[in-house]
Parts: structure tokens; sequence; C-alpha cells
């Protein structure tokens, strides 16, 4: 019976040192995982078009995210926001392959309109991944320098909002249903349009942000998302500002990704963009930072 006893402890112990080798290996994949997506991720920039944002994971990694296009020959900086429905590693697998999809729109055609893009990002989902049910909305915003013309196309997003630099907010409707959904003739490829002024900011956001929880089980909801946006005197950093405002309202329980990106209009004429020493926007969970935006040598893109 002792030995028996002893044997079956032997082999317990070993089973568990498995175990314990197994998580590791896996918390190690998960981390070397974390940081390839995130290398997928723009850098924040500033000059006469700023671009920031911030990104707060539900997991290691999540199915929210934002690319940016830059033109230099038309002044046009093409902000585009995604979010896979899900969480978690399918998620960000799918994050990929629509970043892949993105890179190849703008190395093809660097002309495209806001509702061409998300048309043909339509046509990407539903051919490749509408049959494994894997959806995403996403929404396009392009911000010319030399007119201050923005255009929009967005695919069942939540709206962005258009705050003026006199503390007035508008909100950016969605022109079409959710990615995928649609097959090409029904599609509608629309490209919304409004003129902005030095100031006038373009807030985007994920739907984890407007449908955060506290803990009595209140959303933070639309109309507090818009007050915030409407906040004066403006801070100085948007996309932080907004997520620190959720974060307070949920109180640590996280149920969705959370991403605000932001493209300020800073200056009409030929597009300068300098390069910036911020912090990485992506957060790790559960944590709250401030990002500065430090003033670097302003450089030509």
């Amino acid at each position: 019976l002792i030995i028996r006893w002893r044997s079956k402890q032997r082999a317990e112990a070993a089973e568990r040192l498995e175990l314990d080798a197994q998580l590791k290996n896996l918390d190690d994949e998960l981390s070397r995982a974390r940081d390839v997506h995130e290398s997928l991720f723009p850098r924040p920039f500033d000059g006469d078009i700023c671009f920031n944002y911030a990104y707060e994971p539900m997991q290691e990694i999540g199915g929210d995210f934002v690319h940016v296009s830059i033109n230099e020959q038309s002044g046009m900086v093409s902000m585009t926001v995604l979010d896979v429905v899900g969480h978690g590693v399918v998620a960000a697998l799918t994050v990929n392959r629509l970043y892949g999809e993105l890179e190849r729109i703008w190395a093809e055609h660097p002309e495209c309109t806001a509702g061409e893009v998300i048309y043909l990002l339509n046509r990407y989902v539903r051919l490749t991944m509408a049959r494994h049910d894997l959806y995403a909305t996403g929404a396009c915003y392009q911000l010319c320098s030399k007119d201050g013309e923005l255009k929009w196309a967005s695919a069942g997003h939540p709206p962005a909002f258009l705050r003026r630099e006199d503390g007035t907010v508008e909100d950016l409707e969605a022109t079409v249903m959710l990615l995928g959904v649609l097959p090409d003739d029904a599609f509608d490829d629309t490209t919304e349009s409004r003129i902005l002024n030095p100031g006038d900011i373009v807030i985007s956001y994920t739907d984890g942000a407007m449908e955060a929880r506290n803990p009595q089980g209140e959303q933070f909801g639309l109309a507090e998302l818009r007050k915030a946006a409407g906040f004066t005197p403006p801070p100085r950093n948007w996309p932080n500002f907004l997520s620190g405002a959720v974060r307070r309202h949920k109180e640590g329980i996280t149920e969705d990704d959370i991403l605000v990106a932001t493209l300020t209009l800073r200056n009409l004429g030929i597009l300068h963009l300098s390069a910036t020493q911020a912090q990485p926007a992506i957060l790790e969970i559960g944590t709250s930072v401030d990002v500065p935006m430090p003033p670097s040598q302003r450089v030509r893109t």
C-alpha cells in the first residue's frame, strides 16, 4: 500500500510539472503572438494632421484594429477602424488577415475613396470569412490637409464624432451594414463628406467603449461618450481622455476590447507630418496610463 501510494504521488507530481511546463509554453506563445499583433498597429504622429489612438484588449490579443495610409501627393490621411466579432485569438487572427488586405488595397489602389475601401473589405470578408461566421464592422475616414475635406464610409460601425473647435459634436453615422453580410451588388459604397477647419477632430471608437458596464450593470452609453467628446477645454490627448472615462465607469470590469482613434486637422496646406516619441498606445490588461504627445522635430513624410 505504501509503495502504491508513493508511486501515485510521484505520478501526480510529474503530471503537475508537465502541466506547468505546458502552461508556461502557452503563455510564452501568447506573449510572442501579442508582440507580432501589436507590431501591425501604426505609430501615432503629429503635424498638419495628427493621428493618435488608445487600445485596451479584453484578453492578451483582441479583435479591434486601426490602420493608417498616407498619400503624400494628395495630402490625404486615411484611417480605417475595424472591430471583428468575437474576442481573443480567433479575432486577432482575423485582424491579421484584414491588415494584409488593407495593405494590398492601398498598394494597388492608392487613390481609392473611403466607400471603395469599405466595399473591397466587404468583398474580402464575404468571400473568405463569412463561411466561418466571421464578420466585422469597419469605417474608413479620409482627411485632406489641402482643403480640409473629410470623407467617410462606415459598415455597421458605431457613429464617429466630429468635434468642432468650438466644442459642438456631430455624429458621423454608418452608411451601410457590417462587413461580410451583403453581396457586391447589394453593398452601398457611398462616401459621405464634411469640410473641417483647423482644430476640428474626428473621434472613432469601437462598441466596447459605449457598451462598457459598471458593477451595477449600467452601460457607459452613446450619450455619455458624446458628452465626453464635447468636453471643454479640450484635453491634450483625446484617446486617453475618452478611454480613461470609460475605464472609470467600468471600474476594472472588462467585457470587450476598447479602441479609441482620432484624426485632428491642425493646419491647411501641403501635408507635413512629425514623428512622435509617444509611449505605446496599447495598454496592458487592466492598466490605466496617460500617454503623452511630446513635441518632436518636424519632418516631412
